[in-house]
């Protein structure tokens, strides 16, 4: 908790309300964490303690404004601690999008400790900001006096006021842009573009009748915290048409995912295979009557795939059931496969040839997950 409240506040928070963290560490493909130097860190610190200190000096009533501001601080570092950095670790802190609302309640807290309210309310009038007038005096006396007399400070206090807001802003948006131009490249250089364009490409050329996958795209392109948005069939939802997806209750003859170039190789099955059948020379034979054929293992995915390769002697359909779905499969003569989905788990799978009297043997069923093909035609 200590390590992580010191990467989230310390080396996170305070540096990027100043406009921060000026340096960047990579994280992943594309992205970046805050890395500031000792430098930032330190005057981060002082500079936020010092508007706090002095709104609190200036101003009867700032204390409750900063707070809020506290008390939301660290209701997000307890959401983190309890959530990514149990698994993560502290370093999690540092990484922006964890506590970027607390930008926004920093903002909302400086105005409420700085500006009176005004206006009416529904429920209560507001308890506005009264200026503590001992602390002016010393400062207008001590500080300011002093500073017009060597015309380094404006003549009246709404002058100084205006000199001090434009100051600041024009540094913090000085140190914002300066940020941006050091995260860009970590950004600009993302590897999931040509990925994204290959396989767009490639889709836009698959004949017709062949489908996509759904297959996990590789780490660099979306990383699996994502699930299930890592998937080809969530990233390329836009360009997918639903000739092109293999859903459940679906069939195909030929089956393709991409491999980790974004190339649309065909796709193989990873998982249980189903026992030698009995028939010597043919494994299975797929007559009139429902077969049913016993998986090595169940296939748990929560689609399922499975893949029947098989030897006819001329055309015909199959119906095959898998996970409670039955599918209508064609058959083409000679040797070829058919794909179908279907819900998981599955520990079998059911065969019947609705055609005439064709033979069709099969000893090679594999059920779970496809993939790409390492190697072989696209």
């Amino acid at each position: 908790m200590a390590d992580l409240t010191t990467q989230s506040i310390f080396r996170g928070a305070l540096p990027g309300l100043l406009g921060g963290p000026w340096q960047w560490a990579t994280i992943g493909a594309a992205g970046a964490r805050a890395d500031p130097d000792a430098f930032l860190v330190v005057a981060s610190f002082l500079v936020v303690t010092a508007v706090v200190a002095s709104s609190i000096v200036l101003w009867r009533g700032a204390t409750r404004a900063w707070l809020v501001l506290l008390a939301y601080t660290l209701l997000n570092l307890a959401l983190v601690a309890r959530s990514r950095a149990t698994f993560i670790g502290p370093v999690i802190g540092t990484e922006y999008r964890y506590q970027t609302d607390v930008a926004l309640v920093a903002a909302i807290a400086l105005g409420l400790a700085t500006m009176r309210t005004v206006g009416r309310f529904p429920y209560a009038d507001a308890d506005p900001l009264t200026p503590r007038a001992p602390a002016r005096a010393w400062l207008s006396e001590n500080v300011l006096e002093p500073m017009r007399e060597a015309g380094a400070a404006p003549a009246t206090s709404a002058g100084v006021v205006r000199l001090g807001a434009g100051l600041g802003a024009g540094l913090l948006l000085a140190s914002s842009l300066f940020t941006t131009v050091r995260y860009d490249p970590s950004w600009v250089a993302n590897p999931a573009h040509a990925y994204v364009d290959t396989v767009r490409a490639e889709l836009a050329r698959m004949p017709a009748g062949t489908r996509l996958a759904d297959v996990q795209v590789p780490d660099e392109v979306a990383w699996p915290l994502l699930s299930p948005y890592n998937r080809t069939y969530r990233l390329f939802a836009p360009v997918l048409t639903g000739a092109q997806v293999l859903a459940a209750g679906h069939s195909t003859a030929s089956l393709v995912a991409p491999d980790r170039d974004g190339h649309l190789r065909r796709a193989l099955i990873a998982g249980p295979t189903a026992k030698d059948g009995p028939v010597t020379g043919c494994g299975w034979e797929l007559g009139d009557e429902p077969v049913r054929i016993p998986l090595g293992a169940e296939a748990t995915d929560e689609l399922v795939v499975v893949r029947i390769g098989y030897l006819a002697t001329a055309a015909t359909t199959l119906d095959v059931t898998a996970g409670g779905t039955t599918v209508e499969v064609e058959v083409s003569p000679g040797q070829g496969s058919a794909f179908v989905a279907a819900p998981g788990p599955v520990n079998a799978v059911v065969v019947e040839r609705t055609g005439d009297n064709t033979r069709v043997c099969t000893d090679d069923i594999t059920a779970g997950a496809p993939v790409a093909a390492p190697v072989g035609p696209s």
